[in-house]
């Protein structure tokens, strides 16, 4: 019934925004680090970047929460569009994270000397070449998985929102339909 999938679609929104909010925190809190660390050259583009990644879920959650809420077509209509270009952006990223892991390893491997030069000194592969490569091979691959499963639950948000459009409109329509009713049934009378 209309109620049952408003209902369902709603909670799912409501309940994966709300688990989206922590991980916006956590990206603004990392780009706070990464700025105050500042280990490297390009720490401040890298914790501006992660504060915009934070900011960015955190709004998406209030409005994905805002619009199920105020069951507001338009709104839903603003956060699926939102949510199918992440999704599409997140799939996009994780399917070339995972094509080039293997390539990073290769060139990590032929440009060790110049690579090593720009670790730190506390860093344990700086020394183990093999290591390293090990490193950024297996952190190349969870970042790859992490945004094919982050843009699949992205892309099922979207599609929640664009399911409690549909449901939103067909509960309007009926209302319609029974105001229209009872005007008619009352002129008749």
């Amino acid at each position: 019934s209309i109620v049952h999938m408003k209902r369902s679609s709603e909670n799912f929104i409501e309940t994966m925004n709300i688990c989206l909010l922590p991980l916006g925190l956590l990206a603004i809190m990392s780009g706070q680090y990464v700025a105050e660390s500042a280990t490297l050259a390009s720490a401040p583009i890298t914790a501006f970047a992660l504060c915009i990644t934070g900011v960015m879920l955190m709004t998406l959650s209030f409005v994905g929460c805002f619009g199920t809420a105020a069951d507001s077509r338009g709104i839903l209509r603003i956060y699926a569009l939102f949510t199918g270009v992440l999704a599409i952006f997140m799939m996009s990223m994780g399917m070339g994270t995972l094509a080039v892991a293997d390539r990073a390893k290769r060139e990590i491997v032929a440009k060790w000397e110049e690579i090593r030069l720009v670790l730190p000194p506390t860093f344990d592969g700086k020394y183990d070449k093999a290591q390293f490569a090990i490193f950024v091979e297996g952190n190349l691959y969870l970042m790859g998985y992490a945004c094919l499963v982050y843009g699949f639950v992205i892309f099922m948000l979207c599609h929640a929102a664009r399911v409690l459009r549909v449901q939103l409109k067909l509960m309007s329509r009926n209302d319609q339909e029974g105001v229209d009713a009872s005007l008619l049934a009352t002129q008749q009378i």
